[in-house]
C-alpha cells in the first residue's frame, strides 16, 4: 500500500505486533564493505526499502528502524501496518506514527533483510534534512548493528561487515584496543571517566552515533555536580519529540579506555528534553561522533564488545559553532551557469569562443537560529534571513557541511555575510569569537 493510503485503511484493520528479524550475510566472501556520506559528524547511508532506495542516518541510539520525509518517495509500499505512539528527546511528550512488518531492506544485494519493522512518523515537522544539506529519508538503529562485527572507517567513509570468527576480523581485531560494552534495550553503553578540574568522575554513557557531539552529561543524574565555567545557552538539536535546548561548556579531561582528550566541548542538555525518556539505570550522558570518528571503531554487539584504534582525526582541536548562528537548507532554486564553448561546437559562428547559460538547481541557505549575545546576534543577523553569499562566495556555491566548517573554523576569523531580508539585500560581518 501507499503511504498515503494507510491511514484510511487503518480504520478498518486491526494489526497484532511483529518482532523484528535479522540482517543475511549471502556471501562467500568474508567481508562486505559499505560506503557511507559522512556530513556534521553523522553516517549516511543509501538502503532500499521494498525495492526504492532511500537515505537512512546510522544510529547506535536508536533501538528501532524509523522513516519520516516520504513526501518525495510516495512510491514506498508498505505492509502490516498499525497506529502508535513514540516518544524521544525533546520537550512535546508523543508524537503519532505507523508501525509496519515484513519490509524488504537491502544494503547491499548480499547484505539484506527480508522481514524488517519499520516504524513511519507522521509528523512533517521532523526533518533533518534540512540541518545536514541532503535528503535524508529515515534513521536505522539495532536492527542493522545486532547480528555481524562491523567496522567503521571514518577516514575513508565506508563500513565492513564481517561474518563471526573469520579470518579477516580476527587480523583486524589483534591492531586494536577491546573494551567491554553493555547492551541495554538494545543501545550500546561503555563506562568511561571525565574530570572537571583533576578529579575524575566515572560515567556511564551511551554509544551514540547518531549524535554529532562529543559527549553529553545529564547535569540531574550526577551527584554534587557543579556546571563548569565559563559555559553558555545553545541548541543542541532536534529530537523525535521536539527542540532539544542546553548549555555548553569544556571538561577537563575525558577518558576512554587508555586514550584520554583534552579540553572536549560538553553539551548538557536541558531538564525539559530529558523529562519524558526513561533512562536506563546508571546512565549519566552520551558520547558521541566527535569523538568517535577520532578512531577506527570496531562494534560487536554479539560479544558485547567495541575495539578501537586512533585514527589521523585523533589531536584534532575541539571546535564549536563560535558565530551563534544555525543555518539550514530550505530547498533548491534556478542559478543559470556561464558555459564556455569553442567555434569548432557550432554550426554557425562569428567568434573563435562564446558563452550559453544553462541553468542548475541550487541550494537555498537561510538563518533558522540566532544564539543570543552571539556574534551574529550582535552585528544584526535575524532568523529567517536568507543567505546569499559569505566571504564574497556565493552561498549556493557551498555545501552546508562547508559552510559549518567556516563557523566554528578559528577564532577571530572574519566572515562577511550578505543576506536577503524581505525584498531587501543587506551586508553584515562579525569575527568568530570563542566563549570557552
Amino acid at each position: 500500500m501507499k503511504i498515503q493510503k494507510i491511514i484510511f485503511l487503518l480504520l478498518f484493520f486491526s494489526i497484532g505486533v511483529f518482532g523484528q528479524s535479522s540482517f543475511q550475510f549471502i556471501s562467500d566472501k568474508d567481508k562486505i564493505k559499505i560506503p557511507f556520506q559522512f556530513i556534521n559528524n553523522l553516517i549516511f547511508v543509501p538502503i532500499q526499502v521494498n525495492g526504492v532506495e532511500l537515505t537512512f542516518l546510522l544510529d547506535t541510539g536508536v533501538e528501532e528502524t524509523i522513516l519520516f520525509s516520504l513526501l518525495d518517495k510516495d512510491q514506498v509500499e508498505f505492509n502490516n501496518v498499525e497506529k502508535i505512539k513514540l516518544k524521544g528527546l525533546g520537550n512535546a511528550e508523543f508524537i503519532e506514527g505507523l508501525k509496519s512488518s515484513k519490509n524488504k531492506i537491502v544494503v547491499t544485494p548480499t547484505f539484506f533483510d527480508p522481514s524488517h519493522t519499520i516504524y513511519i512518523i507522521l509528523n512533517e515537522d521532523i526533518n533533518i534534512s534540512s540541518g545536514v544539506g541532503i535528503p535524508v529519508n529515515g534513521i536505522m538503529g539495532y536492527g542493522f548493528f545486532k547480528d555481524y562485527p562491523m567496522e567503521i572507517d571514518y577516514v575513508n567513509h565506508y563500513i565492513t561487515v564481517y561474518k563471526h570468527k573469520s579470518k579477516a576480523v580476527i587480523k583486524k581485531y589483534k591492531k586494536f584496543k577491546k573494551y567491554p560494552i553493555i547492551l541495554e534495550n538494545n543501545k550500546p553503553y561503555i563506562e568511561t571517566k571525565f574530570a572537571i578540574d583533576t578529579t575524575f568522575i566515572e560515567a556511564k554513557l551511551l554509544i551514540d552515533l547518531g549524535n554529532s557531539d562529543a559527549v553529553w552529561l545529564f547535569q540531574n543524574k550526577l551527584k554534587s555536580f557543579e556546571l563548569p565555567e565559563p559555559n553558555f545557552s545553545d541548541f543542541l538539536g532536534q529530537g523525535f519529540s521536539g527542540p532539544i535546548f542546553g548549555k555548553r561548556a569544556k571538561l577537563a579531561k575525558f577518558s576512554l579506555g587508555e586514550f584520554v582528550f583534552e579540553n572536549p566541548i560538553v553539551a548538557f542538555p536541558d531538564s525539559l528534553s530529558t523529562q519524558s525518556v526513561k533512562l536506563v539505570k546508571n546512565r549519566v550522558g552520551s558520547i558521541g561522533a566527535e569523538i568517535l570518528k577520532r578512531f577506527t571503531l570496531f562494534i560487536d554487539y554479539r560479544n558485547s564488545e567495541i575495539a578501537i584504534r586512533k585514527n589521523r582525526n585523533f589531536s584534532v582541536p575541539f571546535n564549536y559553532n563560535m558565530s551563534g548562528l544555525e543555518i539550514h537548507h530550505i530547498g533548491l532554486k534556478w542559478i543559470p551557469e556561464k558555459i564556455q564553448f569553442n567555434k569548432s561546437q557550432l554550426i554557425q559562428s562569428t567568434e573563435s569562443v562564446g558563452f550559453y547559460y544553462k541553468f542548475v538547481l541550487k541550494p537555498i541557505y537561510v538563518i533558522s537560529n540566532v544564539r543570543e549575545d552571539s556574534p551574529a546576534a550582535e552585528c544584526g543577523l535575524k532568523k529567517e534571513d536568507i543567505i546569499v553569499s559569505i566571504n564574497k562566495k556565493e552561498a549556493h556555491l557551498l555545501s552546508l557541511q562547508e559552510i559549518n566548517n567556516l563557523l566554528k573554523s578559528e577564532e577571530g576569523k572574519l566572515i562577511k555575510m550578505e543576506v536577503q531580508r524581505g525584498s531587501q539585500f543587506l551586508n553584515f560581518s562579525f569575527v568568530l569569537k570563542s566563549i570557552l
